[in-house]
């Protein structure tokens, strides 16, 4: 007994309809009936399931679809679709790439090589099939969007801004060129061009909060900090926790903390990070307004408040005077911070522990000057005297092998990235740990509130 092809159209109606429940059950019934696997009726399953969000099933239903015909190229790409969005990212290329062996000129193909490509960290690799996937269809949308950000994303912001602008050109009825052209022309300095790009994409959807932070980014590059800030409270008013998209080290706070940022913040963001790129067309007016503001009673000033201003001032030319003024500010911050978890103070009892217990706290785990540095102090202390504990306040997407013999080296390793500062404390409390070293001190990712809550009796930094 076979489907007719009135099953298949009916199937394909409840779908058009987005009556995905319905599509399933009559898919489920149907291959009930039959004795041997259909194809397309599988094909048709996996297409349901993925409306519905059952990765699984979705995958199960394509592979078993494919496996009545192995080089349909729908059925081939549809499974590595599936294969993507369960992380299987090595089984998602292999069948694209068979996709490619049998239909060498689909575009579309190509586009979804590349991406998968991206998805095993061969950029290179996806930047060259992106291309040819560009040579084949200039306006191929996937090629479009993801080259350019794929570029950036390498570093390559010239390159990144050449592609944007003509992606943009070719697909403007696509919006995401226009998104992806103004994050360019922002990594570029390009804040004139970025604010009309802005505004130009706001009047096609005014409720865009990402855009709308875009604006408000632009708008403090340009020092027009009031408006930047009512660009940003427009932003947190369409989507109320955008601002922590775009400090993703504030994520893992808890949500009753309030994440606050003004024109003079993002100005000062913008400023420095065009020290880091070698733009100096600012530097001067940023360094005299640093100054201004140093000497302006800076624990009023929200804009030096934050920790990052610590480290950042190692690279700028400021008088030692007042580097020791924002030291300290920082400090007394980093200090209110901590309080507001409400934590009392920790009482040290008398141990009696036959070792010293030493504790070392960093984001610095992985693939990193600290680390690398480091990584030999741990496995050298006498273990008859001290026991090491290490806390790991970053986890990289990846485990490296500094990671890994860092781990094998002390005597306790802890993963302490995804808890708050105030249960890190207590845990550290908990260990009995009598000298805590912090090798972060303001730097990416530390948590300096962990050392201001005093967890354990010696403290170093």
């Amino acid at each position: 007994m076979s489907v007719s092809e009135e099953v298949y159209r009916k199937i394909q109606h409840y779908l058009q309809l987005a009556q995905y429940k319905e599509a399933e059950r009559t898919c489920l019934f149907e291959l009930g009936k039959l004795a041997e696997k259909d194809g397309y009726l599988l094909f048709l399953l996996g297409t349901t399931a993925r409306m519905l969000h059952k990765k699984q099933a979705a995958s199960v239903a394509f592979n078993a679809a494919l496996s009545t015909d192995q080089d349909n190229i729908d059925y081939l790409q549809a499974s590595a679709s599936a294969r993507e969005a369960l992380g299987d990212h090595e089984a998602a290329y292999r069948l694209m790439a068979r996709v490619i062996e049998l239909a060498p000129h689909d575009v579309n193909a190509r586009a979804n090589l590349a991406v998968a490509l991206d998805r095993l960290n061969r950029g290179e690799e996806a930047l060259d099939v992106y291309a040819a996937a560009l040579q084949l269809d200039a306006r191929q949308r996937t090629a479009n969007l993801n080259y350019g950000t794929l570029l950036h994303r390498m570093g390559r912001k010239r390159e990144a801004l050449v592609h944007n602008r003509l992606a943009h050109a070719r697909l403007p009825e696509v919006f995401g060129t226009l998104y992806n052209l103004v994050d360019t022309l922002i990594a570029n300095f390009e804040y004139q061009e970025a604010l009309d790009y802005c505004e130009k994409g706001l009047i096609q959807r005014p409720h865009h909060a990402h855009l709308m932070m875009k604006k408000a980014i632009v708008l403090s590059g340009l020092s027009r900090r009031q408006e930047s800030l009512v660009a940003q409270s427009s932003a947190r008013i369409m989507q109320p926790g955008v601002i922590r998209d775009y400090l993703p080290e504030t994520r893992h706070l808890p949500a009753s903390i309030s994440i606050y940022l003004d024109g003079e913040i993002l100005e000062y963001e913008a400023r420095y990070t065009e020290q880091a790129s070698c733009y100096w067309r600012y530097r001067s007016d940023y360094l005299q307004k640093l100054h201004h503001a140093i000497q302006d009673k800076p624990y009023r000033n929200r804009a030096l408040s934050g920790i990052e201003n610590a480290f950042r001032l190692h690279s700028l030319d400021i008088p030692a005077v007042d580097r020791l003024k924002l030291m300290r500010n920082t400090a007394s911050v980093v200090s209110d911070f901590a309080w507001r978890y409400a934590l009392g103070p920790f009482q040290y009892r008398r141990t009696d522990h036959a070792v010293i217990r030493i504790g070392y706290l960093s984001p610095d785990f992985r693939e990193h000057a600290t680390a690398i540095l480091s990584r030999q102090i741990y496995g050298m202390h006498d273990r008859s005297r001290f026991k090491i504990y290490g806390y790991s306040l970053h986890n990289a997407k990846q485990t490296d092998r500094y990671r890994t013999g860092i781990e094998n080296t002390v005597d306790v390793f802890r993963d302490v990235s995804a808890m708050h500062a105030a249960d890190i404390a207590k845990l550290i409390h908990a260990d009995e740990v009598d000298i805590l070293v912090d090798l972060a001190g303001y730097s990416a990712f530390c948590r300096a509130e962990v050392m201001a809550m005093r967890p354990a009796p010696v403290q170093m930094q």
